[in-house]
């Protein structure tokens, strides 16, 4: 069998699909905050093609290759489409960095300044009017306006100093007395870099790993709703006295 012009046997094809398989499995420790492991799979991937291919290649010969537009107008293909992909990339991070700061936010409300007697939700809206109150003035004279606009500041720098970690793409940010998503120009162009080299596997890794859990979980919510009378008549003289 040939690939590429490259004559490859069933060992070859192993090695492919275990690299194929590394690779996808790289990028999803990646979206995990750590990025080394595709670098060392990329990396062990050239050199088992040049060691299996060292036959074919001189070092004059490789040269001549990586000089010519054999080799380059692929290239600039591969990465522009790798480039377009990006936008899917930063939209899903978008997507989720929202979900993760809207729960933080949630869980800062529910543990600052707890108040003795109330229900969560009670909670929440009180610290909610207290923010308002306190970046708006209400309440307050003319000469507390400033005090308590910068108290609010401090409460939303608080919030932003807890749940702000050097690696986020999106951090927040007191903008002006409120907090503001800011994209972090140098990770931007880090991610940027590495959705257009590696973007086939990120996109094998966005299907098989987040759109396959976003359709089981769909699946499991309906069977829980589904099944909910089942398994109320199972347990029916479990916890009986």
């Amino acid at each position: 069998m040939t690939l590429f012009g490259i004559a490859i046997g069933l060992l070859e094809l192993g090695l492919i699909a275990v690299f194929l398989i590394a690779m996808v499995i790289s990028v999803s420790v990646d979206r995990r905050g750590v990025p080394h492991p595709k670098w060392i799979v990329t990396l062990l991937g050239i050199g088992g093609v040049l060691f299996l291919t060292r036959d074919s290649w001189t070092l004059s010969s490789l040269g001549d290759f990586v000089l010519s537009a054999t080799f380059w107008v692929p290239l600039l293909k591969y990465l522009g489409a790798g480039l377009a992909y990006s936008f899917v990339e930063f939209a899903r991070e978008t997507r989720l960095s929202a979900k993760r700061l809207k729960d933080d936010w949630e869980s800062f409300l529910n543990t600052t300044a707890p108040t003795r007697g109330r229900q969560d939700d009670d909670h929440k809206k009180m610290l909610r009017d207290v923010l308002n109150n306190l970046t708006t003035g209400v309440g307050s004279t003319d000469e507390d306006t400033a005090a308590m606009r910068s108290a609010a500041v401090s409460v939303k720098g608080e919030f932003t100093t807890r749940y702000t970690s050097k690696d986020m793409l999106i951090k927040p940010r007191v903008i002006d007395g409120e907090i503001q998503p800011a994209v972090d120009k140098e990770i931007l162009a880090t991610n940027v870099g590495a959705w257009s080299m590696f973007w086939p596997f990120y996109l094998m890794s966005l299907i098989v790993g987040d759109l396959l859990a976003e359709v089981f979980n769909a699946v499991a919510a309906v069977i829980v709703s589904m099944s909910g009378r089942f398994v109320k008549a199972v347990f029916k003289d479990t916890f009986k006295l």
